[in-house]
């Protein structure tokens, strides 16, 4: 019986760590290209923004930690979206109407984009937030998972050595 309770356990740990472990790009890596569609709609191509400093935020408007730090992003898209930087957010949800009532809330102008499973398994996402920061060759030059509250200081530091 305890054999039987061993291998039962061992068999779980290697289902989590499969889950958490997921092969996804690092920094140095080539983002993963993507079409997706806008909450307007409209195709969205992560290729279209090559040639500038991209932050892509995984995200839903169900994660409080999420929630936590939109003001951060949008002071940094403010500063920024005039020098070569675009905020993507790819929005884990499964209704673009729920994602436009959160953006009038929030006053979010960097365009939000409906993602799904497997655009974030492209980038080994196994928990929101989850950021990329791309060079403006569409390289991966970091990752930030969660949000702290120094996000906004620590963005602001990675995007001006980016621009």
């Amino acid at each position: 019986m305890r054999k039987k309770g061993i291998i039962f356990i061992l068999i779980v740990l290697g289902l989590f760590t499969g889950c958490s472990m997921e092969k996804g790009k690092g920094v140095g890596d080539i983002a993963p290209d993507f079409t997706l569609k806008s909450i307007d709609g409209h195709d969205i191509s992560l290729s279209e923004y090559r040639g500038k400093v991209v932050l892509i935020d995984f995200w839903a408007t169900w994660c409080p930690p999420c929630e936590d730090s939109v003001p951060a992003l949008n002071n940094i898209y403010k500063k920024h979206k005039d020098n070569g930087f675009i905020i993507l957010g790819l929005s884990l949800d499964n209704k673009p109407s729920v994602v436009k009532t959160f953006k009038g809330r929030y006053k979010i102008d960097y365009p939000l984009l409906m993602a799904g499973k497997a655009t974030a398994k492209l980038y080994g996402v196994s928990g929101i937030p989850s950021m990329f920061i791309l060079d403006r060759d569409g390289k991966i030059a970091d990752r930030i998972d969660g949000v702290s509250r120094s996000l906004e200081t620590e963005l602001e530091g990675k995007i001006k050595e980016l621009l």
